[in-house]
């Protein structure tokens, strides 16, 4: 089980850069805030199911959202605002992207398995973007109680 200062977020923050630094707008500087010890300004809320509905509070905008397989250290599924603003709004559905936002396909989750949802700001800052980990929580994948 890897330590809370090596988080699966931050193991995948390279991948989330690649992508962030092709899209930025602004003159190709990218500047990643660190985030030691991480602390929870964010409240994060996962329903139950295998496509999930994530919620923070306070509500705000997030610019990214990954979810990765913890057991396994795999990204299953990342987003990011398609522009260098936080403008993605809550809920966000797992495997369902918002209207203008960038996507890597979202593997399946799988009943049992534990997963750690991250999300984070992206905020232009003079010639740089700066890209933040505001929360991140595991969660357990589970099949919804039937209707």
């Amino acid at each position: 089980m890897a330590s809370p200062a090596v988080s699966l977020g931050e193991r995948h923050i390279g991948l989330f850069l690649a992508i962030a630094i092709s899209s930025c707008a602004s003159s190709g500087n990218v500047r990643v805030t660190p985030t030691p010890g991480l602390e929870q300004r964010v409240t994060i809320t996962v329903s139950r199911g295998l496509q999930p509905e994530f919620r923070w509070s306070p509500d705000s905008g997030i610019g990214w959202l990954h979810v990765g397989r913890h057991d396994k250290d795999q990204l299953v599924w990342e987003i990011f605002s398609g522009d260098t603003a936080s403008s993605m709004r809550q809920p966000i559905r797992y495997g369902v992207p918002p209207a203008g936002a960038r996507a890597k396909p979202a593997i399946p989750l799988e009943p049992g398995v534990e997963y750690e949802l991250s999300v984070g700001r992206i905020e232009p800052y003079r010639s740089t973007t700066l890209i933040t980990q505001i929360a991140r929580v595991r969660f357990r994948a589970e099949e919804a109680p039937p209707k």
